[in-house]
């Protein structure tokens, strides 16, 4: 049994997959409800007991938080990373995510990040990525 486990929260499933696969970790699931008053609820639907989580999340400093919330009542190691697929976090997000279990929050640069004294604050470029697809395009394009 891996003591890894990645929960992808409200992320695509495919995205979830595909980082699994490329990390050969497990997959789990996690249910999550918003309410109209903005309130948002979270159910663990796989056992986290001494587990380190990475959590997979578009956005929203709340529901990260409250998944954090529920990953520490639930027993998971008091180690948790999260990636927010989207670097859009709202203004409060800073004093929601800067509990002493998340050891690293990663935003990708397609949004300009927030504060940049945020020490768990880690911004990864998806220019490489870019770049990468681009060439492979024109190396395509070249070859006919």
């Amino acid at each position: 049994m891996s003591k890894y486990i990645l929960l992808a929260g409200r992320a695509k499933r495919a995205l979830a997959q595909e980082i699994v696969k490329e990390l050969g970790i497990c997959e789990g699931a996690v249910a999550l409800k918003r309410f109209p008053d903005g309130e948002s609820a979270v159910q663990l639907l796989e056992p986290v007991l001494r587990k380190w989580v990475f959590l997979v999340q578009p956005t929203s400093g709340g529901t990260i938080a409250k998944s954090v919330e529920a990953l520490l009542q639930a027993g998971a190691a008091r180690e948790i990373y999260v990636a927010a697929t989207h670097g859009l976090l709202v203004v409060e997000a800073r004093a929601q995510l800067s509990h002493e279990c998340i050891k690293a929050l990663w935003i990708t640069n397609t949004i300009s990040p927030p504060a940049t004294n945020w020490p768990q604050l880690q911004v990864v470029s998806v220019a490489p990525l870019i770049a990468e697809t681009i060439e492979q395009l024109t190396k395509v394009d070249e070859a006919k």
